[in-house]
């Protein structure tokens, strides 16, 4: 059997935790994947066989009863990028921090600003939080603004 790479792990429990979303499981194991091309990019790993068998091992136990499995939302994943964003910022890994907020702009259909970790960012945070996604991260979208 063949072992899994990390980001593969991710996209096999983030399938099965969100009812069986290709695209948003491949989002957020490869945060850099385009929106664009997550779909066709999760369905062509899925035809790998040592994917399907470890999406089908992760299935087995939480087969749920009514049909319908935990979905991600866009709010899901602009959480989990923010927080990203944070553990990046404190560990002062300034590059990572910078992509992972591009990450969020490309996510938010942002493409037009070219997203700056010296002067852009607090206007991507207004953008999120006049769009309401922030909801919940206030927090956090505060302390990003304030830095």
């Amino acid at each position: 059997m063949k072992i899994l790479k990390a980001w593969e792990r991710v996209f096999v429990s983030q399938y099965v935790e969100n009812g069986q979303n290709g695209k948003i499981a491949y989002m957020v194991a490869r945060p850099t994947a385009k929106p664009d091309s997550a779909k066709a990019s999760a369905h062509k790993l899925m035809k790998r066989p040592y994917i399907e068998n470890a999406i089908q091992d992760a299935l087995s136990p939480n087969l749920p009863s009514t049909g319908e499995g935990p979905t991600v939302t866009l709010e899901d994943v602009t959480a989990k990028l923010l927080s990203v964003y944070d553990e990046a910022r404190k560990n002062e890994q300034l590059e990572i921090a910078r992509k992972t907020l591009n990450d969020l702009a490309r996510l938010h259909k942002l493409d037009g600003q070219q997203v700056d970790e010296a002067v852009k960012y607090q206007q991507l945070i207004v953008n999120l939080f006049s769009s309401g996604l922030t909801s919940g991260r206030e927090d956090t979208a505060i302390t990003i603004a304030q830095k």
